[in-house]
């Protein structure tokens, strides 16, 4: 397997970008972003984690759950925006464990 091997859709699906994309898919409610301090949070350490949010939106790796999608799991509040792993974030799982 060459470097290029691990991107999708431009980016790298490095270990720490795939283990933040399975707490996205595994762990909902985890991450979500917050628009009264307009940041998106890992809310198990309170990390603050809104570039790397943008960056897998920017590259179609994940997107906004829409609002005719139910709250599941750890996802507690309609004011703030939790997140979905699309086709392309899925693809970059697989590839980011070769």
């Amino acid at each position: 397997m060459t470097d290029m091997d691990l991107y999708v859709n431009g980016l790298a699906a490095t270990p720490v970008r795939v283990k933040l994309l399975e707490a996205i898919r595994d762990t909902r409610g985890r991450i979500s972003y917050d628009p009264i301090s307009r940041a998106a949070y890992d809310n198990s350490s309170g990390r603050k984690i809104t570039a790397q949010l943008k960056e897998f939106i920017d590259h179609d790796w994940i997107r906004p759950r829409r609002p005719d999608e139910p709250l599941t799991g750890g996802e507690w509040s309609e004011q703030r925006t939790y997140y979905r792993v699309t086709e392309s974030g899925e693809a970059a799982i697989e590839r980011g464990k070769r």
